[in-house]
């Protein structure tokens, strides 16, 4: 019995830990309880106190450092020159009308998508729970990109599903009220398969831009990966290069 409440009791500390960084009251670089804190108040052992912090550390928002104590790391992104902003934003900034249409919409695993390694980049387990949507994007009234989308429910529990035909970050601040954060990207030229050439109106032999993105609530956790397929034609870039010194 003992060895079994023990067990629980440290999926117990676990939850008690990120819940306070999902939550800010643990905030990025600050000092958790120490073990002896966490021992009280969970009335456990050192060790299974040290197993669960472990295994917060594993999942890569914990650094523990031996003398010093466990702290906060959230995960860091790579200094970016592009500025942030939505698909709808980057195009209509330009003066092109953009519209959605919502082509599918589940909530699966992240262990079903094992080629895009999601739990890495979303940082999640495999058998958490994940939106997953298909969105096909308009600019002026033509169809211009194909954009698979996963969302972690343990981020962003429920999506009203007609948010999805319009612009999900202009959902996310204006609607949940979410403050968004910073954003990786990384841009590839590839031919398209079957489905994404037949949404396109465009053929297999046609180059398309990969975009795959990662962005973060302004805690520093990512919410979402989407992989976005553009027509190369209606697809432009815009960035600042700055110097350090």
């Amino acid at each position: 019995m003992e060895k079994k409440f023990e067990k629980y009791q440290y999926k117990k500390i676990e939850e008690y830990v990120m819940n306070g960084i999902y939550s800010g009251e643990f905030p990025a670089n600050s000092l958790l309880p120490t073990e002896k804190e966490l021992c009280a108040m969970f009335n456990v052992s050192r060790m299974t106190v040290n197993k669960a912090l472990n295994n917060v550390a594993k999942k890569g928002f914990v650094e523990r450092i031996r003398g010093s104590g466990s702290f906060v790391k959230l995960p860091d992104l790579e200094k970016q020159s592009v500025i942030m902003s939505s698909f709808t934003e980057q195009y209509e900034e330009r003066g092109i009308h953009v519209s959605t249409k919502l082509l599918f919409y589940s909530v699966v695993k992240a262990r079903d998508f094992p080629q895009l390694n999601l739990m890495k980049k979303l940082y999640i387990n495999p058998l958490d729970m994940v939106h997953y949507f298909v969105r096909l994007r308009y600019g002026n009234h033509k169809p211009i990109a194909v954009q698979y989308t996963y969302v972690p429910v343990n981020r962003i529990s429920v999506i009203d599903i007609t948010s999805l035909n319009k612009s999900f970050y202009g959902y996310l601040e204006n609607k949940l009220k979410l403050s968004l954060g910073n954003g990786k990207s990384n841009l590839s030229i590839v031919l398209p398969n079957e489905e994404i050439a037949n949404h396109l109106h465009i053929s297999k032999d046609t180059p398309v831009v990969l975009t795959r993105h990662v962005s973060c609530l302004r805690n520093g956790f990512p919410f979402e990966y989407v992989d976005t397929y553009s027509t190369w034609e209606d697809y432009q870039l815009n960035f600042f290069n700055k110097r350090d010194y």
